[in-house]
């Protein structure tokens, strides 16, 4: 006699799916540790605005992305392995909003099995970018729980909450206004199905969609304003404000034959990923009794995938067409990040066709519904040669489409899927999801780790940003210029240098370089390739295809001392009284500095100190002397500008600086700080004058 199959108890399948969501977590995390920034400069625009600049400068709307990430300062330097963690936790974290969706549609099991396809999908390559796209993908799941919810019970506190989170999403990617149409279609589709006899269900729908637009806007422009202040009124930031061409009405027509080809590509990849769905969708569209035995909530999360993904569908070809023909942009480029992370939802509704006992519908329905994506299919697995998926556009074609064994095998799959489910519709559905899903996760998984464990080891301008970043000071590498011919480049080098400051010029090798495109005298430069500096420029690093030296100091002047940079590098040697160095310069230690130039003093010079008093010092005079020469001033307890004039005698080198009160931090209670503070010194430059100057003060 036969045991009967035994059956997970709620208890050990919840513990199941808790650790199956840990075991994804860690492998997600060891997957992306050690391995390089490859986006540029998306990457380098969303972490300097996280991490590197106030809101209100952010070149993006994206305020809560960016106060959020901002927390990954607390780890040095080792922020982007952290913002990963973050980003490996909010994809992670989606998987029971996909769980719950598809539990209305379909049984515990294939729910589980649905949302583990989504977690190890190739998507998941962009938990290893410093952008936004988990954090979005987690909102977006979020959202779409909820709107279902609203479809339960479509009343004005549930619209209401859709319209926040919405708004909440904006702040993170301002690409969820594209999300705002079909949502409102959405809205306006729940009012009519939960209509009574005679009931005014248009006005209630337009007036639930209007709400939620109103607090979308609200929360974003209202919330973006506590945050970043008046730049956040910019709806799409600095970044994209001049990108959208006010003369778009008038280009349409311009605009149609790439935005076709480019449609074409978008089409064929759809049905290699989601042929057998996508047949279930057509067939709900042709056949009116399909739709009548389909339940409620299926119906609602069709219309609700097919109104997502047309709006995002037809807003990702318009903007290829419009950039086509710039840099790298072309038709042949597919842009599916731009709705990749909505594509689970395709993966439930074949869930609901592989557990719903098959409704009857007209062959001649059911046989159209197959033809479309069995066509494209048949014609994709040739022509999607032509197109050029990469993984951080595309990184589930990417892994799909990279061989043409596998793009092969997979639309023979498909189409066999597709064969079976004319005649069979759960066994086809049952085949999509048990066997060309699995192997797609796996061999198109694999095909993408191999590109992303390409990024192990740094390239020459990650090295060189690597470098440049210890060798200098923040406030260095603020007056730095990096020079080459490839931008992309550039920006991967300043990712590394970490410094928003840092500027970039593009240059063709062998360009003779001035000082004034370079930021001005005593600047910095970064030079990758065959470049002609500025005459007096001192180079400090010169190999390995790149140049760092720093610019000649004005005509006639010394180079200043700033005294957070390395002691190698000042004008003097400092032979008492100072503490160590700090990130902004020196605080004095005891009564008297004392330091010594390096070279003799001009006989007539200016010393231009910026320095600031401590504590009981502030506003008390300091005594400065120069060889036979002493000046007395005040010094405020904010840091300060000062110009001491003197005519030196010949050999004179030592300056004595007297405190007129030492005192520790912890004399005044302050800290365990046993330094015996009075100064802090944060720059020294000496400029020569042309006759002895005048004693003064």
């Amino acid at each position: 006699m036969t045991a009967a199959p035994t059956r997970l108890t709620p208890a050990a399948f919840r513990s199941l799916g808790l650790l199956s969501l840990f075991l994804a977590f860690v492998y997600l995390t060891l997957r992306n540790t050690g391995l390089y920034p490859s986006i540029f400069g998306d990457e380098w625009s969303y972490s300097s605005a996280a991490r590197l600049l106030p809101l209100r400068e952010a070149p993006l709307p994206s305020y809560l992305y960016f106060l959020f990430y901002r927390g990954t300062n607390q780890c040095g330097e080792g922020f982007l392995e952290c913002a990963r963690s973050l980003n490996v936790l909010f994809f992670v974290a989606s998987t029971p909003f996909i769980y719950l969706l598809a539990r209305r549609v379909c049984a515990r099991p294939l729910a589980a099995w649905v949302a583990l396809l989504s977690l190890l999908r190739p998507a998941n390559s962009y938990t290893a970018f410093f952008m936004p796209e988990a954090m979005y993908y987690w909102g977006f799941w979020l959202l779409s729980w909820h709107a279902l919810q609203i479809h339960e019970r479509p009343d004005w506190r549930r619209a209401s909450l859709g319209g926040v989170l919405l708004g909440l999403l904006f702040l993170v990617k301002l690409h969820a206004l594209f999300l705002l149409p079909g949502y409102a279609l959405f809205l306006l589709y729940c009012s009519h199905a939960a209509r009574a006899p005679g009931a005014p269900w248009l006005a209630r729908g337009l007036g639930l969609a209007g709400l939620s637009s109103a607090l979308m806007l609200a929360v974003r422009f209202g919330l973006g304003y506590l945050l970043a202040g008046p730049a956040s009124l910019s709806l799409t930031g600095t970044l994209y404000a001049g990108q959208t061409p006010a003369q778009l009405p008038a280009s349409l027509p311009a605009l149609l034959l790439p935005a076709l080809a480019n449609l074409g590509g978008h089409l064929m990849a759809l049905a290699l990923l989601l042929g057998l769905p996508l047949a279930g969708l057509l067939l709900l569209g042709l056949s009116r009794r399909q739709r009548a035995a389909s339940p409620r909530p299926l119906q609602a999360l069709a219309l609700y995938s097919v109104l997502m993904l047309g709006q995002l569908l037809a807003m990702t070809v318009l903007f290829t067409a419009m950039v086509a023909g710039h840099g790298a942009e072309s038709t042949a480029r597919l842009h599916m990040r731009y709705y990749d992370f909505i594509l689970p939802l395709f993966l439930i509704l074949a869930a609901a066709q592989a557990d719903a006992v098959p409704a009857p519908a007209p062959r001649l329905a059911r046989l159209l519904a197959s033809l479309v994506p069995a066509g494209l299919l048949a014609y994709g697995a040739v022509q999607l040669a032509g197109f050029t998926p990469n993984y951080i556009d595309s990184p589930e074609l990417f892994g799909a489409a990279s061989s043409a064994p596998l793009r092969y095998s997979l639309a023979g799959l498909g189409v066999l899927c597709l064969l079976l489910w004319l005649g069979a519709p759960r066994r086809g559905a049952r085949l999509y999801l048990f066997g060309l899903l699995p192997l797609f996760v796996l061999a198109a998984g694999y095909q993408l780790n191999v590109a992303l464990r390409q990024t192990l080891r740094p390239d020459l301008h990650a090295q060189a940003g690597q470098v440049v970043r210890h060798y200098l000071t923040p406030a260095e590498t603020s007056h730095l210029t990096l020079v080459g011919d490839n931008a992309a480049a550039l920006f991967k080098t300043r990712f590394f240098v970490d410094n928003a400051r840092t500027a970039l010029l593009l240059r063709p090798q062998g360009h003779r370089l001035d000082n004034e495109e370079l930021g001005g005298a005593d600047a910095w430069v970064l030079a990758f390739g065959d470049y002609h500096l500025p005459a007096g420029a001192q180079a400090y690093l010169g190999q390995r295809g790149y140049t760092l030296a720093r610019l000649a100091p004005e005509s006639g002047q010394r180079r200043p001392t700033n005294f957070n940079e390395p002691e190698a590098e000042w004008s003097v040697v400092a032979r008492q009284g100072l503490a160590g160095a700090e990130a902004w310069g020196r605080w004095s230690d005891g009564d008297e500095i004392t330091l010594e130039f390096k070279q003799d003093l001009p006989p007539a010079c200016t010393l231009r100190l910026d320095v600031a008093a401590y504590g009981p010092n502030a506003g008390q005079s300091f005594t400065f002397r120069l060889g036979g020469e002493t000046r007395q001033v005040r010094v405020a307890g904010q840091r300060q500008k000062i110009d001491l004039q003197f005519a030196p005698a010949a050999g004179t080198r030592t300056l004595r600086i007297r405190v007129p009160q030492a005192v520790s931090p912890r004399q005044r209670g302050e800290s365990d700080d046993e330094r015996r503070l009075g100064l802090a010194l944060y720059r020294l430059q000496v400029l020569a004058h042309a006759a002895p100057a005048e004693a003064s003060r």
